[in-house]
Parts: C-alpha cells; sequence; structure tokens
C-alpha cells in the first residue's frame, strides 16, 4: 500500500526525489517506485500544482537523458507531455533561478517544436 495518505504534491515530491537519489548516486529505484507513478498515472494534471507538474516532466526528462537511469521503462499519463511540459517550459521563461542547461534544453525542444 503506496501513498496511502499522500496528496498529489506528496506523490510528485517522492517521485522527484527518488529520480533524483538514483541518479546521483547510482541506486535502483525502489520496489515502491513504479507505484508511485501507477498513481500519477491514475490523476490528472489538474490534480498537480504547477510545481508538482514541473518536477514531473522533469523526472521524465531525467529517465530519457541520464545514462544512469536511461534503462527506465515507464508509462507516462498523457498530460504529462502536454500540461507538464508547458508548466516546464514558462518556468523557463518566468524563472531566472533556472539553471542555463534548462533554458538549453527549452530552446531545443522549442526549435524542434517538441
Amino acid at each position: 500500500r503506496v501513498a496511502r495518505d499522500m496528496n498529489s504534491q506528496d506523490v510528485a515530491n517522492t517521485v522527484f526525489a527518488y529520480a533524483t537519489l538514483s541518479i546521483l548516486h547510482d541506486v535502483a529505484h525502489p520496489s515502491c517506485y513504479a507505484a508511485l507513478w501507477e498513481l500519477v498515472c491514475g490523476l490528472e494534471a489538474r490534480d498537480f500544482s504547477d510545481e508538482g507538474l514541473r518536477m514531473l516532466f522533469h523526472v521524465h526528462l531525467m529517465h530519457h537523458f541520464s545514462s544512469s537511469s536511461g534503462l527506465v521503462k515507464m508509462a507516462y499519463p498523457a498530460w504529462l507531455m502536454v500540461e507538464a511540459r508547458d508548466a516546464w517550459m514558462r518556468q523557463v521563461g518566468d524563472d531566472n533561478t533556472v539553471f542555463r542547461g534548462q533554458r538549453k534544453l527549452a530552446q531545443v525542444f522549442d526549435e524542434l517544436g517538441v
């Protein structure tokens, strides 16, 4: 019984924390990781704050672009590539605290029409 009492932000925080730990310390995801993503898939984009959406999209990017977790195969909700991506991209334009790599990646997405 994973995350019985967690709200959507708690789920996004936990997924982000596990993904970051996995990448930074090259450790396997815990057994509950897939169950957390199942919870994400069972929710709608409107259930998350913009911060939660940004975190989930960032995890999606970590899954696809990190050599340590490049083999992560997850089912993602359809809204991840729309609402969550848009929230992530808005942060690049609105927030001066994003890192340079995120700005460059966002520029590539724009150029590719992703």
